[in-house]
């Protein structure tokens, strides 16, 4: 008895996604996914210092973070992201929290110059 062969359905080919494609065009990916001749890598180091005060419950640091732009374009946006503030007062939360008075940012400054809000 001959084996049964099927005949397998052939898929539509799959655009790859725009994101992909503008990676290939700039040189930063290949068509492997691997990283191209234009492919850059951002670094960071920090230092944080901390003291922590437990009679009044608190906890306070400074950090130093040293960030080196790799990229041809100029670093345009600073984000922070402060997830300790999922406990000040006021602040949406998907489940209950311990409340506090957050995190404060008192200066932030570029290349020795502070930047002011």
């Amino acid at each position: 008895m001959a084996p049964l062969e099927l005949e397998r359905p052939v898929p539509y080919p799959v655009p790859p996604p725009r994101g992909f494609r503008r990676a290939l065009e700039r040189g930063t990916r290949t068509t492997t996914g691997q990283p191209g001749p234009s492919y850059w890598r951002q670094y960071a180091a920090s230092r944080i210092s901390v003291s922590l005060d437990t009679q009044a419950k608190r906890v306070e640091a400074s950090v130093r973070i040293r960030y080196r732009n790799n990229a041809r374009d100029t670093l345009r946006v600073l984000a922070l992201h402060l997830h300790q503030n999922l406990h000040q007062a006021g602040v949406v939360r998907n489940e209950s929290q311990e409340i506090t008075q957050g995190m404060t940012v008192s200066r932030v400054s570029v290349a020795g110059q502070h930047l002011h809000r």
